[in-house]
């Protein structure tokens, strides 16, 4: 027969029993004690999921929407983390959307503060220190004319092939 329990377990007559992991807890607490109920505890955590936060008990509360993390003392809307596509505003506590960023590719935009950056570009754009640049290429058409002379005429196109953000020709 037990008489107390380690930070992992709790005791229940006379018994050493684990404590149940909390569904959305990402890393386990070794120095909180288990929440006990009547015949079940809770383990701690120390770390929850994305739009959760641990409570001064390692109990697992969910967030506002926009965090990834947030301050219970203060309120489930004070955010300490941002979920994706989201910055924290100076000052903490509100998150706002990251600008927008044209040809980057849908989940792919982070951003400090409010400076955004992407990390994938959808067809037509390439990469290039975190911006999405436009691919455009052209061809070089030779056209006679009724005269007989010939004229090179520059026709522009887009492309999914990552030459470069300057034209370029083929002949």
């Amino acid at each position: 027969k037990c008489s107390s329990c380690g930070n992992t377990s709790f005791l229940f007559n006379g018994n050493c029993l684990p404590c149940t992991p909390q569904t959305k807890c990402s890393t386990p607490s070794t120095t909180l004690p288990c929440k006990v109920y009547e015949d079940k505890a809770d383990a701690a955590c120390d770390i929850c999921d994305s739009g959760w936060s641990p409570d001064s008990e390692g109990m697992c509360q969910e967030c506002g929407e926009d965090c990834d993390a947030c301050d219970l003392q203060t309120g489930v809307d004070s955010c300490t983390s941002c979920k994706p596509g989201l910055y924290l505003v100076e000052g903490g506590g509100r998150c706002q959307p990251c600008d927008l960023m044209e040809g980057c590719s849908p989940g792919n935009i982070t951003c400090y503060f409010s400076k955004s950056t992407c990390s994938a570009c959808v067809s037509g754009y390439y990469l290039s220190d975190g911006v999405c640049q436009s691919i455009f290429f052209c061809h070089i058409l030779f056209i006679s004319l009724s005269d007989g002379v010939s004229r090179f005429i520059f026709h522009f196109a887009f492309t999914s092939f990552p030459f470069s953000s300057l034209c370029f020709c083929v002949a």
